[in-house]
This record gives C-alpha cells, structure tokens and sequence, in this order.
C-alpha cells in the first residue's frame, strides 16, 4: 500500500524479463535463454544496487526505518509471497488479456525493497541488514523462478531442446535440493 513502492516497481520492471526468462527457461529446456536472463539479472541487480546505494550515500536517513527492518529478517511467509507470486506473473503471460501493472507491482513489492536495504546496510556498515535483504532478494528471485518453471512445465510449453529423463529427473532432483537450502536460513 506504498505508492513510492509501487512507483519503484513500475520503473524497475526490467528485472522481470529475465526473473521470467530463468523460470521459462528451465522451464522449456533452452539453455541460451537461462544464461542470457541469468547474465541479464546480475546486470540490472548491479545496476539497481549501485543507484540505491549512491541514495543511500548521501541521504538524510539516520535511523533504520521499519521498511528496512522488516526486508532484513526474512521469513517462511516470504518464500511463499515469492512462490504464488511467481505463479501469479506466469499465468498472467500466459494469458491473451495480461493485467499490464500486476507483474511490476509484485515486483516493485517483493524485489526492489530488499535490494535497495542490503544497499543501506553496506553504507551504513550494518551487516544484518546487507545479508538479511541479500538473501530475502535471491529467495524471491529463486521462488519466483521456481514457480515460473513449474507452471510453464504443467502447462506444457514445448520444449526447445529434448533431453533425456534421466537428466531431466537429475535437474529435478537438484532443483528440489536447492529449494530446500534456499528455505532453512528462513525457517529458522
């Protein structure tokens, strides 16, 4: 319900795309599209970090306000706003009529606050804060991928490439992994 929240989401949206092209890509089995969005992410993560943090150098904020506080102690509950999230951006691509400004509000919502804390906490030296939002940004990042990927294989994107069951199953597996490591941090 933050309008600054929402207004950060709409200008930072270039950050969906590639979140979007991971999830798609596992999802339909195209290699060059997960590197290309992964390569893509860590572009615009650097540049969204680096433009918070020169904010952060020459604001006037002197006490860590909720907001913050709130981005630096994830919690299971973030995994699944992540996860349905996700979901959420998916089904609304797949669809002939898209509610245009859902995705960037998830977005500015779920992404661009933590990045913007972990910037707060690397000025300001405070590291519950920089590790806190870090892992808070990679989670949703990783759920929302998760998600993608799981709606686009259940409804049965064509794949770009074949690959074997077996490898596919070994994917699975380690996805699966993965998303259990991912989760303890906030579990606990």
């Amino acid at each position: 319900n933050s309008t600054a929240v929402i207004i950060a989401g709409i200008l930072l949206t270039p950050i969906l795309k590639p979140i979007i092209g991971i999830g798609l890509g596992f999802g339909i089995s195209d290699r060059d599209m997960i590197y290309s969005s992964i390569k893509n992410s860590i572009i615009i993560t650097v540049i969204i970090f680096t433009t918070s943090a020169i904010y952060y150098l020459f604001s006037p904020l002197g006490q860590p306000s909720q907001e913050l506080l709130i981005r630096s102690k994830p919690i299971l509950l973030d995994v699944l706003v992540a996860f349905f999230g996700g979901v959420a951006i998916i089904i609304n691509y797949s669809r002939q009529q898209k509610a245009i400004s859902f995705p960037r509000v998830i977005i500015g919502f779920i992404l661009i606050p933590p990045l913007c804390t972990s910037s707060y906490g690397l000025i300001n030296t405070e590291p519950k804060f920089y590790f806190g939002s870090i892992y808070l940004y990679l989670l949703n990042i990783f759920f929302i991928s998760i998600a993608i990927y799981i709606v686009t294989r259940n409804l049965n994107f064509p794949n770009i490439k074949v690959f074997d069951w077996e490898k596919k199953r070994k994917i699975n597996r380690s996805i699966a992994i993965a998303a259990i490591l991912m989760i303890l941090p906030s579990s606990y």
